[in-house]
Order: structure tokens, then C-alpha cells, then sequence
């Protein structure tokens, strides 16, 4: 879709829960960390990620591929989901560095990224016309995972 490249999009963050909720991680987890409870971290990242699968399966981007129509909204749809995945891929560089930095490659983003603040965590990352690349999962499927046994 789009030559592989991350689509211009308008969306306002206040619009788009899966944005909004995106630029709230940072938050989350920094509470989080500074309370020494990583598992409550990580709980937060994966909340996000549940509501980017969950997205997905709503808007189901492959069927609006299909219907020239709809590509204003397969480009929002793809947009909202480079910026989930930048920005997931950098909080979850403290945790799973090399996982993060796979997402980070495929997106072409640098995995040397600091956060100084809610401020920088809370703007886009994912820059318009950046070809990304495709690859294989990086979490298959437990189904996938037990054919191989």
C-alpha cells in the first residue's frame, strides 16, 4: 500500500483513541518505572498493543485496499499505525531492546532514540513518506509457534 511508504494523513489525536492513547504510554510507564514496578509497565504497553490488534481487526486495512474509495481512510488507518508502532517500538526499547529494535528498522527509524520528556514522547515520530519494510512476525502466533513443534 502507498509504495511502502508511511501515507499522509490528517488526524487529530483527540479524534483517534488509538493516538491518544499512544502518546499517554510515556506517561504510564514512566509512573510505572519510578514506583520500581515494571510489571505495571509493561501491563500499560500491552493494553496499547491489545487496542492496536483490536484496531486493526476494525478497520481491516486489507479490505479497504481493495476499494479505491476508501483510500483516504486506509491512509488514516496506516498512519495511526506507523505512529502506534514508533512509538511502542521506542518505550519498548528498555524492555525488549532487541524486538524494538527490529520494528524500528522496519519502520527505517533510528533504535537510538531518547525521550526527555512527556512532550517528546507526545508528538508524531513516524515521518510521512518513509518507506518501510516488510518482514516476518516478530510475535507469531501460539498456533504458529505449536505447528513448529
Amino acid at each position: 500500500y502507498f509504495d511502502k511508504k508511511i501515507p499522509q494523513a490528517k488526524v487529530d489525536p483527540k479524534e483517534e483513541p488509538l493516538i491518544e492513547m499512544t502518546y499517554e504510554i510515556w506517561a504510564k510507564v514512566k509512573k510505572s518505572m519510578l514506583e520500581y514496578d515494571p510489571r505495571s509497565a509493561l501491563s500499560e504497553i500491552w493494553k496499547a498493543v491489545t487496542a492496536a490488534n483490536q484496531f486493526v481487526e476494525e478497520k481491516k486495512p486489507w479490505a479497504l485496499a481493495k476499494d479505491p474509495a476508501k483510500k483516504e481512510k486506509l491512509a488514516r488507518t496506516l498512519y495511526v499505525l506507523a505512529e502506534f508502532l514508533s512509538h511502542a517500538a521506542v518505550i519498548l526499547l528498555a524492555f525488549t531492546p532487541n524486538t524494538a529494535k527490529k520494528i524500528l528498522e522496519r519502520l527505517n527509524l533510528s533504535p537510538s532514540w531518547t525521550i526527555q520528556s512527556d512532550d517528546d514522547y507526545a508528538k508524531p515520530l513516524a515521518p510521512i513518506d518513509q518507506e518501510v519494510e516488510r518482514g516476518d512476525p516478530l510475535f507469531p502466533r501460539l498456533e504458529e509457534l505449536d505447528e513448529v513443534k
